[in-house]
């Protein structure tokens, strides 16, 4: 009997950390779904390689504007990986020598697939959600989510922090490791119904 009562409560522990699983991937699905009051935002991305010994071996900066009002609307400037670009509905236009020039079709696809644009974090391939609840973020209280993500090659251990009382997300910041060195990138959001993104001279 002692064995069998052993077993259920271990089965009904189980299960009520996938019910809350559940309900924690529900609720952040619910915070960081669009809307359209909303739908215009800078995202300023900060990220730093930190060697084994805990020094900055190498900095990344970049940003992007949002206009999400009437389809996708985005630019980008200052990524390492590929030159600044513009994102218009189904055309793009990249900068290069101080001209906007039509996008390649395979860029236009590859800068694409790094744009969730029903929501606002990016969390495509994300997975074991938690929800620790509030805590301090740079000294005032926010909701959090905490998640693991691959991007890539790298797999991060994410947390994600929203405004509790307007429920839009200030912050996202990610942890990974590689080969002994760590990346760590803090992402901030800025809401501005100002924003606009237009079509490139």
């Amino acid at each position: 009997m002692q064995a069998r009562t052993v077993f259920l409560g271990g089965l009904l522990a189980v299960l009520g950390a996938e019910a809350g699983r559940a309900d924690c991937l529900a609720d952040f699905n619910a915070i960081n779904s669009q809307r359209r009051d909303t739908a215009r935002y800078a995202m300023e991305v900060s990220a730093d390689v930190l060697s084994p010994e805990g020094s900055v071996v190498k900095h990344m900066a970049s940003s992007s504007l949002f206009d999400l009002t009437d389809g996708l609307r985005m630019k980008t400037s200052g990524l390492n990986t590929q030159a600044d670009f513009i994102l218009i509905g189904e055309e793009g236009w990249t900068l290069a020598a101080g001209q906007w020039t039509p996008m390649p079709a395979e860029q236009r696809t590859l800068a694409l697939q790094g744009v969730v644009a029903d929501r606002y974090v990016y969390d495509r391939d994300a997975r074991d959600f938690e929800c620790p609840g509030e805590a301090a973020f740079e000294g005032k209280p926010h909701e959090r989510f905490v998640f693991n993500q691959t991007v890539g090659v790298l797999e991060s251990r994410v947390t994600a922090w929203f405004d509790p009382a307007t429920r839009l997300p200030v912050a996202v910041v990610s942890n990974a490791e590689v080969n002994g060195y760590k990346v760590v990138a803090t992402t901030r959001y800025r809401f501005d119904p100002a924003i606009r993104v237009e079509v490139p001279r």
